[in-house]
């Protein structure tokens, strides 16, 4: 049975992590500003975003946009731009394009991110393959990966995918300034490139969007997909998406085409059985 006392040294350890995480956050911002993670504004283009979130109210981390045809780039937008509130962001210096959306919480991800242009026609075997490479990659973060969002095309050398994957480092974080240290648990928000290439699928490459130290206990976020967050075409204007509420699930996304109409999944090769790959 919990005692008065051991409830308040919990709740009193639980604050002493939370201020930790924010401390270590802001001692690492100091020195990493994402000079060579984020894309520059072009201050020549006129195209912007801004908005206003008002659910939920809980302390928003970061807002990216990401053009869909190239998710390579990726902007990272001002907040808390109005006097009048912490929720508001806004960019400047977009190209002309489409964007996608991602906007980060401490415990949770609402995205509208394009992952492919087709029909995601992956399967179990795909999606098993997947993750076991996933799992394998990136040895630093060997404390468990989450994929939350994945979408496809199926197919031997053809196959191509992109997820949305949070990575998790547990053990001290030793980086190369001042002889900065955290034993905060440290949470990479990625992008993977995937393709299959024949005896398995393999990571082409990854785009980090973010990573942060996180609370102990609360270390993978909840992800939530919303299409009114992604495909969001500027011109040479600041586009204003008005008040945001991320509770509402939008618009059901229309069908998407079929990839066989557009790519050769290799019909021709011989279809492999369960049991040419084991990835166990």
């Amino acid at each position: 049975m919990l005692t008065v006392f051991s409830i308040f040294i919990a709740v009193n350890m639980a604050v002493s992590e939370e201020e930790q995480c924010e401390k270590d956050n802001r001692e690492y911002a100091k020195h990493y500003a994402g000079k060579y993670l984020y894309t520059k504004p072009d201050p020549s283009s006129g195209g912007g975003i801004k908005g206003e979130i008002i659910k939920p109210t809980t302390t928003l981390v970061g807002v990216f946009a990401i053009p869909p045809d190239n998710p390579h780039y990726c902007y990272r937008g001002e907040l808390g731009v109005s006097a009048s509130s912490n929720q508001t962001f806004s960019f400047t210096g977009l190209p002309a394009a489409k964007y996608d959306l991602f906007i980060l919480y401490k415990y949770e991800i609402y995205e509208g991110l394009s992952l492919s242009r087709y029909k995601n026609t992956l399967t179990a075997k795909d999606l098993k393959l997947i993750d076991y490479i996933v799992q394998k990659s990136e040895p630093y973060f060997g404390d468990g990966k989450t994929i939350h969002r994945i979408c496809g095309t199926t197919g031997k050398k053809t196959g191509k995918a992109k997820a949305i994957v949070s990575m998790l480092n547990k053990k001290p974080s030793s980086l190369p300034f001042g002889g900065f240290v955290s034993h905060q648990p440290r949470r990479a928000l990625k992008i993977f490139f995937l393709e299959d290439v024949g005896p398995g699928w393999q990571v082409a490459e990854t785009r980090e969007i973010i990573a942060r130290f996180v609370t102990p206990g609360k270390e993978i976020p909840t992800s939530n997909y919303r299409t009114y967050l992604g495909k969001i075409r500027i011109t040479d204007t600041v586009k204003d998406l008005g008040q945001l509420d991320l509770s509402k699930p939008g618009e059901k996304e229309g069908p998407l085409p079929d990839a066989k109409d557009e790519i050769d999944t290799g019909a021709s090769i011989a279809v492999e059985s369960d049991d040419d790959v084991n990835p166990e």
